[in-house]
């Protein structure tokens, strides 16, 4: 959840999450995490 964690600064949190979103999975806010599990 790209809203619910940090980094130094903004650059090295965005550089994490593209790393995230590469590699790993996908990279989503909280709010469009919850509707997801909602169904909505």
């Amino acid at each position: 959840m790209s809203d619910a964690a940090g980094g130094f600064d903004e650059a090295s949190h965005q550089a994490t999450l593209a790393t995230i979103g590469s590699v790993f999975g996908r990279v989503m806010e909280t709010e469009e995490l919850l509707l997801h599990i909602e169904g909505k």
